[in-house]
């Protein structure tokens, strides 16, 4: 939604909730206060990327799971996670959301993990090599 509650705008037939996906616009500058070119700066005809990633599933044709979810970079990780549970591992959608999950940040090199999250799978993890963060 970008910032809380998107555009403030909902559709009055559907109840659907406008984006405010804006807010991924980046203004980035140097030290000297030059504008440095990146994929998210602000250009004529330009969408900023996003981690959006609303996913919808059919069976046999019809849809079966609406999913979608906040957190940024976090997103894909959280989506796969909870559609693997159901669709895989035939947990029910409720019950798949509040099971603890993981995310993997590149850019520190760590694996973050809810601290709900199985302290045998954290310590398994922390010997197989990873830095495990638990957050939450």
């Amino acid at each position: 939604m970008g910032d809380m509650f998107g555009a403030a705008h909902m559709l009055p037939r559907s109840g659907i909730l406008l984006n405010n996906n804006m807010n991924n616009f980046r203004i980035q500058t140097s030290s000297d206060g030059t504008e440095i070119d990146n994929p998210n700066s602000i250009a004529e005809l330009k969408r900023p990327l996003s981690m959006l990633a609303p996913v919808i599933t059919t069976t046999g044709g019809q849809p079966h799971i609406a999913l979608g979810a906040s957190g940024g970079g976090q997103i894909p990780d959280a989506i796969g996670q909870v559609l693997s549970k159901v669709l895989v591992h035939e947990v029910s959608p409720k019950s798949a959301l509040g099971k603890s999950r993981f995310h993997f940040d590149r850019a520190t090199d760590e694996l973050l993990v809810e601290k709900s999250f199985p302290k045998y799978a954290r310590d398994a993890l922390g010997k197989k090599g990873h830095q495990v963060v638990p957050i939450g």
